[in-house]
C-alpha cells in the first residue's frame, strides 16, 4: 500500500441515507483517481472529516462520528483490511475536524505544555 496514493472519500448517498468513509487509490495521481471506491470502511454510524497518518507499518484514518459526538479511528497494513481501533484513542474535549502533520519532538513538547 505504501507505493500508492490514497484518497479517503465520504459517501453521501441520500437514499438510502449513508454517511460512511470509503477508499480509492492510484499508483500515479497524474492520471487521477479511479471512480470505483471500496465498500465502507467505517461502521454503522455517520462518519466524516477523515485525516490520515502513517505510523510504522500502518496507515491510520481518524474521523468524526459526528452524530455520536466522538471520534473514531481505523488502521490498515494493506489498504484492504481495516481494523477499528476507536476504543484505543482519545482527543481533547471540544476539538473539531482536523488534520495530521509531522513535527519534531521539541515542537510537540512545546505544544503539549501549552495547555
Amino acid at each position: 500500500w505504501k507505493d500508492r496514493y490514497w484518497m479517503i472519500v465520504k459517501n453521501e448517498n441520500p437514499n438510502p441515507p449513508e454517511k460512511n468513509l470509503r477508499v480509492t487509490s492510484a499508483l500515479n495521481i497524474a492520471n487521477g483517481f479511479p471512480t470505483e471506491v471500496s465498500p465502507p470502511i467505517t461502521g454503522d454510524y455517520w462518519a466524516e472529516g477523515p485525516t490520515t497518518l502513517i505510523i510504522g507499518d500502518y496507515l491510520y484514518v481518524y474521523f468524526d462520528k459526528y452524530t455520536e459526538g466522538k471520534y473514531g479511528a481505523l488502521r490498515t497494513k494493506d489498504g484492504v483490511s481495516w481494523e477499528d481501533i476507536s476504543d484505543q484513542i482519545s482527543f481533547p474535549k471540544g476539538v473539531r475536524h482536523g488534520t495530521t502533520f509531522r513535527v519534531s519532538s521539541s515542537i510537540f513538547e512545546k505544544i503539549k505544555s501549552n495547555k
